[in-house]
């Protein structure tokens, strides 16, 4: 919350103070009441995100961390909205700032808090959770029996994980259940297995609507025209700002204005991928 305060509240005032000349006395009575609205704004803000940032984060995970931008940036542009609504004196490039300054500061804040923290969890020994007990990357606690008061075990545990698909009992559902109730987070052993190892695993092969594994032939080949006409248009209308960029990197630095990748595309096959380089070409020793 500390460090929060200095990066998201203090530290975009500061840079606006330091950047700003003298001011007359009106400038400066107007310029104290933005600050005041974006200090009060970022405070909020601050808290919103924290709280969302304990939800997203309850167990070390890729997906966690993938959701810190898209999040914070709905919840500044709802504050955005809030400040044009109300007619509110704020300063784009303060706010702007904080956004960038609390992204920064979230993301050292899960590296060091979850990222580099090793989880515990409950197992419930039904289907296949037990197989869990082999991954190495967090402390697992078998469950031998339901227990009618879970804070009893759960001080000091972060989830309870289950296999959900497994043939389990009432005793277990109502146990899992009241978790559920209590605030304790329950999670699908799958959903666990991926976050710890990085890796996805297909249990079983699902069929479409059709009942066939292969998509509707007629919207594919929709779709790729669409997209073939949605791309040339867009071409068309940036080609001007394209040109622009080429030559501006080609000003910038020696090399090619074109960086070349080849990717894997459509049905497996390898394509070439071509984008504006951004970055120098090192020298040849």
């Amino acid at each position: 919350m500390l460090g929060g305060i200095f990066f998201v509240v203090i530290t975009p005032l500061l840079f606006q103070f330091l950047l700003q000349g003298e001011l007359s006395i009106d400038a400066a009575f107007s310029l104290l009441g933005m600050r005041i609205n974006v200090s009060i704004a970022a405070l909020v803000i601050l808290l919103a995100e924290l709280f969302v940032f304990r939800k997203l984060t309850i167990y070390s995970s890729v997906l966690g961390s993938a959701y810190i931008i898209p999040v914070f940036l709905a919840i500044y542009a709802l504050t955005l909205f809030s400040f044009i609504l109300l007619r509110l004196d704020y300063g784009r490039f303060v706010l702007g700032m904080s956004f960038v300054a609390s992204i920064f500061w979230f993301y050292i804040l899960y590296y060091f808090t979850v990222k580099q923290r090793r989880n515990h969890f409950s197992l419930v020994p039904v289907g296949r959770a037990r197989t869990l007990l082999s991954n190495p990357d967090a402390d697992w606690v078998l469950l031998c029996e339901p227990v009618t008061r879970t804070k009893d075990f759960t001080l000091g545990c972060d989830a309870v994980v289950a296999d959900f698909n497994g043939k389990m009992d009432k005793k277990w559902q109502r146990f899992l259940a009241q978790c559920a109730l209590e605030g304790m987070p329950v999670f699908d052993f799958g959903q666990v297995r991926e976050a710890l190892t990085g890796k996805v695993r297909i249990d079983h092969i699902s069929e479409n609507t059709l009942g066939t594994l292969v998509p509707n032939i007629f919207y594919m080949k929709l779709k790729v025209l669409a997209d073939s006409l949605m791309a040339l248009t867009t071409l068309f209308i940036l080609a001007p700002v394209l040109l622009i960029c080429a030559l501006l990197i080609k000003l910038d630095s020696p090399g090619p204005v074109l960086f070349r990748q080849k990717r894997i595309g459509y049905r497996g096959k390898p394509f070439v991928c071509y984008k504006f380089r951004t970055m120098a070409s090192a020298p040849v020793l």
